[in-house]
């Protein structure tokens, strides 16, 4: 099991991050009712073996996709809990997946013109390296995966807190 520590540090770095990018406000909005969704969105996402199979052991780019993935979560979770809590159970992990993650997300950061996409994909390729930088000491870790898990929930919540931010929470 990874040390609570962590989750909370890589939370505090990734929001820090997040609002120097200009991509949330002052304090990440937490919603309780959003906890056990991240945990089973990040679940469900690590354990589909065909989204992994599509990186052919390019673990770089399967990791920034997850990361992505779990940012797009957090958002698509947001909206729906922001539209009305009762869409929370419906959702389906891979509704992210529905077309383009990348346009889905697009869709959710309210990015229309190619400028505003390509700095929205920038902001998460940041979040992304910054995220590198800290959990690379633990990937040759035996309970790795459990660092993962934690890092990967960070996004998720980072995620609603950029889309809470957009919509004026």
């Amino acid at each position: 099991m990874a040390e609570k520590k962590f989750f909370e540090n890589t939370l505090k770095m990734l929001t820090d991050k997040a609002r120097e990018l200009d991509m949330t406000g002052g304090e990440l909005i937490m919603v309780p009712a959003l906890m056990p969704y991240s945990r089973e969105y990040v679940l469900n996402w690590l354990k589909d073996e065909n989204f992994k199979a599509t990186f052919k052991g390019n673990t770089t780019a399967y990791y920034l996709a997850m990361c992505a993935n779990c940012i797009g979560g957090g958002m698509m979770y947001a909206d729906a809990w922001a539209d009305s809590e009762n869409r929370l159970p419906d959702i389906k992990y891979d509704d992210l997946y529905d077309g383009s993650v990348w346009e889905n997300i697009f869709t959710l950061a309210e990015a229309k013109s190619d400028a505003e996409k390509t700095d929205v994909r920038k902001n998460i390729i940041v979040l992304f390296e910054e995220w590198v930088k800290k959990v690379y000491k633990y990937i040759s870790l035996d309970n790795a995966g459990d660092y993962l898990i934690e890092s990967f929930n960070a996004f998720f919540l980072v995620g609603a807190g950029i889309r809470f931010y957009i919509i004026g929470y």
